[in-house]
């Protein structure tokens, strides 16, 4: 009898975890980038993001993580760790802290002509890719699930 309500349980547990998982993965982000400051040592960017919850459900995420890559996938720079926990209700929309990343002047470099050209003649910006990840804590924060989004984003001066 014991073992039947252990594995009864178990199951449910598994199932519940299951669901949770789903629910995360539908939560969305939206990127906005913006060159922060122009250096002698390559760009410093600003980067908001907003996490939208459109589930019924309450999540507590790890804060975000953000990779920017070129079209071609390579990496130009990423964003520090953060050790924090964003909670995040069901239904909501949370703008986050900004978020800064520096692009080194080789990157920059690697990004070629066109990038520059329209950095020096201040026209449209330019477009990258933002892979952001973060962790859901489910289950009273003893399991973390892995989330990502890819988002072409596109690079404009900062307004000041």
């Amino acid at each position: 009898m014991i073992i039947e309500l252990l594995a009864a349980g178990g199951v449910g547990a598994f199932a519940y975890a299951r669901h949770l998982k789903k629910e995360a993965d539908t939560v969305q982000t939206e990127v906005r980038g913006a060159i922060h400051a122009i250096k002698l040592k390559g760009l410093d960017i600003r980067l908001d993001v907003k996490l939208k919850n459109p589930s019924k459900t309450d999540f507590k995420f790890s804060f975000p993580f953000v990779q920017l890559q070129s079209g071609k996938g390579g990496v130009i720079g990423t964003t520090q760790a953060v050790d924090e926990v964003v909670l995040l209700k069901a239904g909501e929309e949370k703008q986050l802290e900004p978020l800064f990343l520096h692009i080194p002047l080789g990157s920059v470099l690697k990004l070629g002509l066109e990038f520059l050209t329209n950095l020096k003649n201040g026209k449209a910006g330019f477009k990258l890719v933002a892979v952001t990840t973060t962790y859901a804590h489910l289950a009273f924060g003893v399991y973390k699930h892995k989330v990502s989004w890819k988002e072409e984003i596109v690079l404009l001066k900062e307004k000041t």
